[in-house]
């Protein structure tokens, strides 16, 4: 049992009674996105430093390091058949690529449901060469299905892009990573259908 001293009670209770914690969470939400190299980045960064050292932190410092910048560039889905629509919806996942050629994928949509290995299986070739539509939700009894076991099945089931549906009408598209720290397979977008 490791004991606290008197310094670190007043610390944590400082956290616990001060207003700075809600202020700091709402300046850093009004930077924007974040993402690592952007300007958004470098004020949250900036913010964060000025803040540790108002709080009287000694030997403060800023850090170079190499990492893996991603932005988030325009996504757009459109249905061509039956019918011609733009869904108003559609975010690109963090770490998806961009689609090749540049002007965009067309493909047919093959929907695997909640994204279980077994809605998966179901489906045998039927995948290859096709957009996978998977729900956000996962099945009610049994093993949750994260976002990217969902994309991962995809690509390896040799899909050329990745649809994530929020399964809650009237909710807004989904985000999230496909991939811990790297660059993924395939073009994947959230929509809200």
């Amino acid at each position: 049992m490791v004991k606290s001293t008197a310094l670190e009670g007043q610390i944590i209770g400082q956290i616990w009674v001060s207003p700075d914690v809600y202020a700091n969470v709402g300046q850093l939400c009004d930077f924007g996105s974040r993402f690592s190299g952007t300007e958004s980045e470098r004020q949250a960064r900036d913010f964060i430093h000025d803040r540790f050292r108002g709080y009287g932190l000694k030997n403060v410092q800023l850090v170079t390091f190499d990492y893996l910048s991603w932005g988030r560039g325009e996504a757009s889905l459109r249905i061509v058949k039956p019918l011609q629509k733009e869904l108003p919806s559609a975010i690109s996942l963090v770490y998806s690529p961009s689609t090749t050629p540049p002007d965009g994928l067309r493909a047919e949509v093959v929907e695997v449901g909640l994204g279980t290995k077994a809605e998966y299986a179901a489906k045998g070739n039927e995948i290859r060469g096709k957009f996978v539509m998977a729900s956000t939700d996962s099945p009610a009894r049994g093993r949750w299905v994260h976002r990217r076991e969902k994309y991962g099945r995809a690509v390896a089931d040799g899909a050329v892009g990745f649809l994530f549906a929020n399964h809650l009408p009237g909710m807004l598209s989904p985000t999230g990573s496909l991939r811990p720290g790297e660059l993924a397979e395939i073009p994947a977008v959230g929509t809200a259908l």
